[in-house]
């Protein structure tokens, strides 16, 4: 994953011998292509200087946005001068090298006919195993590491360009911008309309192009641009040549038309949603990308409800148009492995009719709800209390009713830090009270009559069967999100994590007992789906999870 951020500072002065600096430079040649080019008069003569960075591995605990470091020393940058009618390269070039870890660097006394130039930068590192011996020649496919290079690059007018940036974006922008200019656009009108196609490729409408300018960094829909691109193209050079994907954005304007670009970080985008860690603009940003792969425009307020099935090699996507945004979500086919019976259920509380699915467990039928709930709820969500049925002053622990209950515990202390906490005891007593007064186990909560909140084993049991329906080993939980939704449980993945309550039996009463703070947390746990398997986890105050019923 790698960019170069470039500004105006010379903290890293480049300090290099003047054949070196000067190395493959015919500055006194005249260069073919226009009028203003005459011999000995120089279209821009100055320095120009920069900071070089790249992408870094994610760190844990951390975001998306904090995923920078500066270039590792020994970055080499090259500028070229182009042909101001061709963008050729005219044989004229300068070198700089970073010597330390802050990635600034400096071209001192540029002197050029054109004033148009490339900047690009080294795809390897001055170190052991590599020494730069002032040639610009890189193989595409290196053998030793098992991948193919990138040369990031970024064309620019030095009579115009302040505070310049090379990066992922400006990449794919100077292989277009030369696609259109070989197709007789001047620079202008081809830069112009390769930073437009760029904005609408990555679903950034209404937002100026600033990637060729290192203070793109204050824009976060610009920053998480860059990371993400950085990202994929990282993925992108085990399987194939960058160029590959330039060239298809050279062509073309957009990174649709050709199906192994588009079904390639269509792919990423899924996975970065399943498996990554996202805010919610990081999510914005890949539903525009992924809106844009399949050329659907803008989300505007007349598309709302707007909704595309698009296929990524053999998956099934719908992407739609939700509260002017793009969203996407993956379309499972219920499987025929599956015994699995369909059915509605009308909820009398407020009339909403809910599909259901039943599976014929080994010794028993068991019927689910299909759907989340959402009764007395506009997005399905819960907070425990609300889960349960019960008051919050049956629910929460205060900081004083803490340590009446426990004595001087260091748990009360961490109660007293916040606003409250689950009094599991407490709560467990209230449902047991209800199993008590009506001679039955099941717990019917939020849900409505006839059915109750799901036990820990009507998890299981469900998960293990399926588990062993789609024919996968068993005890193998590593994609039980997908199961769920193959076997007709419909909406189990949608792009984000999702958590459900579960009342534990006594299977698992040792194990959370001693888990945390020695308290009972029979009743107040959650099964959770969507990073990369399943678990059942402890709740906390101020988390809110969705509900599953099951038919009693």
């Amino acid at each position: 994953m790698n960019y170069i951020k470039m500004s105006r500072q010379f903290i890293c002065s480049v300090a290099m011998p003047l054949a070196l600096m000067f190395a493959a430079c015919s500055g006194d040649k005249p260069t073919a292509g226009g009028s203003a080019e005459e011999t000995g008069i120089y279209a821009f003569e100055g320095s120009v200087a920069g900071r070089a960075a790249r992408l870094a591995q994610m760190p844990e605990n951390t975001d998306l946005l904090e995923w920078t470091s500066g270039a590792e020393e020994g970055a080499v940058i090259r500028l070229s001068e182009l042909d101001s009618v061709t963008l050729d390269t005219t044989g004229t070039f300068y070198y700089a090298r970073c010597t330390n870890s802050s990635g600034e660097f400096s071209f001192d006394s540029v002197a050029l006919h054109s004033p148009y130039a490339m900047l690009e930068l080294a795809p390897y590192v001055e170190g052991e195993w590599w020494e730069w011996d002032g040639n610009w020649s890189f193989a595409e496919y290196d053998s030793l590491d098992d991948r193919y290079t990138v040369t990031y690059s970024v064309i620019v007018d030095l009579r115009k360009a302040e505070n310049i940036d090379i990066n992922v974006v400006t990449y794919l922008e100077s292989a277009r911008i030369r696609n259109l200019v070989n197709q007789g656009k001047t620079f202008e009108t081809a830069k112009q309309q390769a930073d437009g196609e760029i904005l609408e490729t990555l679903g950034m409408y209404g937002e100026p192009f600033a990637f060729d300018k290192s203070d793109y960094v204050e824009s976060q829909n610009s920053l998480i641009a860059v990371n993400f691109l950085s990202d994929f193209m990282w993925e992108w050079n085990w399987v194939a040549a960058p160029s590959e994907m330039a060239n298809a954005f050279a062509a073309t304007g957009t990174l649709s038309q050709v199906d192994s670009v588009r079904d390639f970080f269509a792919n990423k985008i899924y996975n970065w949603s399943k498996y990554g860690r996202m805010t919610d603009s990081e999510g914005a940003f890949l539903g525009g990308l992924m809106a844009g792969l399949f050329d659907q425009g803008e989300c505007t307020a007349e598309r709302e409800g707007f909704m595309e099935r698009v296929t990524v090699g053999n998956v099934d996507m719908n992407i739609s148009c939700v509260s002017g945004r793009w969203t996407y979500k993956k379309i499972f086919m219920v499987s025929n492995a599956v015994n699995a019976r369909f059915d509605v259920m009308t909820d009398a509380r407020d009339g909403r009719t809910y599909k259901t699915v039943t599976y014929s467990l080994k010794y028993e039928d068991q019927t689910w709800l299909a759907e989340d709930l959402v009764f007395n709820s506009t997005d399905g969500l819960y907070t425990l209390a609300q889960a349960v049925d019960l008051p919050d002053s049956v629910v929460m622990l205060s900081s004083g009713e803490c340590r009446e209950s426990y004595g001087d515990h260091a748990y009360c202390d961490a109660v007293g830090s916040s606003d409250g906490a689950i009094d599991y005891r407490r709560l467990g007593q209230a449902i047991d009270s209800v199993a008590a007064a009506t001679g039955t186990s099941q717990y019917r909560g939020i849900c409505p009559e006839g059915w109750h909140l799901p036990w820990g084993q009507e998890w299981s049991d469900m998960l293990v069967w399926i588990n062993e329906q789609l024919g996968e080993e068993d005890g193998d939980y590593m994609w039980s999100d997908d199961y769920l939704a193959r076997a007709g449980f419909e909406g189990s993945y949608s792009g984000e994590r999702r958590e459900y309550v579960v009342k534990l039996d006594s299977r698992y009463d040792d194990y959370y007992r001693e888990w945390e703070y020695e308290k009972d947390e029979k009743w107040a746990t959650l099964i959770s789906f969507g990073v990369g398997g399943w678990n059942i986890m402890s709740n906390s105050p101020d988390r809110s999870f969705r509900v599953r019923c099951v038919k009693d």
